[in-house]
């Protein structure tokens, strides 16, 4: 549940420009968003595991007031080995349906940001599934790809309830850590990428952010998003966050750095158009990637436009996803036909040299894809659909395709949303078209067992 934003990238090195004298602008994935207060967080979508109606020129989503399409953050950062490669053209059969498993939510990657490099698998000694701990017990040293920060109720219906919700910390196998009590207006919009901090949305009027401790639950700090967009952790050690500033008139939306606590740190050059609702800071944080209407940008920390990537040849618009590779992104591109619609393919973004790269070749009336991660013989896949999540498959290194079944544990409604991959296991979680999120899931993707690690299936109430 991505959104498509405007905002105007530079067409030129600019030196870093003044911070705006009006608040800066945040709101997770999509940028611009309304004036007025955002309504309470939509359905799984777009931003992992998206169902949607692909149509016209312009796929254009609203954002207002987006907060990671499930309220989830997860530690997925790699692939199920060390190398995978490129798979090559996928075209599956046309007017493919959707399945009962499929698209992500509304988070591609927990931190945004690529992990220093994969680790083998899951640590011995973890915490058993279903089992609760204190976060003061959090083995801050395992925690890696494959965790997952939720925010669970015990509430069916996350989205309407005045329940409060809770915040775990999840590892691999289902063992979780209560980290803090969350008001249900609030929901779970950014991981840091040292994985010691978060930050809450409330999506009431003032649209509110805070930062919190994941050790102790503490506030760290917090402001008023106001009408702004949230990106992204941003800079060095992620100890600042990226927004985007709506336009004022006919002119650019703008991206501007803050501190946790809302304070203008330094402003970006933009004159293109913003598409996405995501930036993606490289792991040492100097380096960052946005997403335009013209194609994407790459810029540094310091305020300096770096490079611009044009859009692949047929594509009208594109979505930033996650990191791909360490320097790769991987991005969700419209390609238009006749008609007024499209099909989606993914495009792999370099942030050093070269063009963007379908590695999907969908075309009506096959929906085509949302989100992919790398595996050791390919990669594995999320189809579009006209409704919910579609379903997943992997594609190898020839381009053939080949379908994942997903089995739903008991008591688990919907469909199921891919996450991220880690280690030989998927991160999916469950609802979708007029489902509201309800679990976290692990898959094993060599035996195919789905295992519930939050929510129905396990301990009931729902995940946002």
């Amino acid at each position: 549940m991505t959104s498509h934003d405007e905002l105007d990238l530079p067409t030129a090195a600019e030196p870093a420009g003044q911070p705006p004298t009006e608040p800066a602008s945040p709101a997770h994935p999509g940028p611009a968003g309304p004036t007025t207060p955002p309504a309470p967080p939509p359905a799984p979508g777009r931003g992992g595991g998206r169902g949607r109606l692909i149509v016209a020129g312009a796929i254009v989503l609203a954002v207002a007031g987006t907060i990671v399409g499930i309220r989830l953050a997860t530690g997925h950062g790699h692939p199920d080995t060390a190398t995978a490669p490129s798979p090559a053209a996928s075209r599956p059969p046309a007017g493919s349906t959707p399945a009962a498993s499929g698209g992500p939510s509304g988070t591609g990657s927990a931190t945004g940001q690529p992990s220093p490099g994969p680790t083998a698998v899951a640590p011995a000694g973890l915490l058993p599934r279903g089992q609760e701990a204190a976060a003061a017990a959090i083995p801050w040293s395992q925690v890696t790809d494959g965790w997952n920060l939720v925010v669970w109720t015990s509430s069916s219906t996350p989205r309407s309830s005045t329940q409060p919700g809770i915040l775990y910390l999840v590892n691999p196998i289902g063992g979780r850590y209560r980290i803090a009590a969350v008001p249900a207006s609030s929901a779970l919009a950014l991981w840091s990428p040292d994985r010691r901090r978060a930050v809450l949305r409330s999506y009431l009027a003032g649209n509110a952010v805070q930062e919190l401790d994941l050790g102790t639950g503490h506030r760290l700090g917090g402001f008023e998003l106001g009408n702004r967009s949230l990106l992204g952790y941003a800079g060095p050690g992620g100890h600042a966050l990226l927004l985007g500033v709506p336009a004022t008139g006919s002119g650019p939306m703008a991206l501007v750095r803050v501190s946790t606590g809302g304070v203008p740190q330094r402003s970006y050059p933009a004159t293109g158009t913003l598409t996405g609702a995501r930036a993606l800071y490289t792991a040492d944080g100097s380096t960052f990637v946005v997403g335009g209407q013209r194609g994407f940008a790459v810029l540094s920390d310091a305020g300096r436009l770096l490079r611009q990537v044009g859009l692949p040849a047929g594509a009208s618009s594109c979505v930033l996803e996650h990191w791909w590779s360490a320097r790769v992104a991987l991005a969700d591109c419209s390609f238009p036909a006749a008609a007024g619609t499209s099909a989606q393919n993914l495009v792999l973004v370099p942030v050093d040299s070269g063009s963007a790269r379908p590695i999907t070749h969908a075309t009506l009336p096959d929906l085509g894809f949302v989100t992919g991660w790398p595996v050791s013989d390919g990669m594995l896949v999320q189809r579009a659909a006209s409704c919910g999540y579609g379903p997943l498959a992997r594609i190898d290194a020839s381009g053939t395709e080949r379908a994942v079944p997903v089995r739903l544990p008991a008591g688990v409604p919907g469909q199921a949303g891919l996450i991220g991959v880690y280690a030989g296991q998927a991160s999916l979680t469950s609802g979708g078209c007029g489902i509201e999120p309800n679990s976290l899931l692990g898959l094993d993707l060599r035996t195919g067992v789905t295992t519930a690690l939050l929510g129905p299936g396990l301990n009931g109430g729902s995940i946002r």
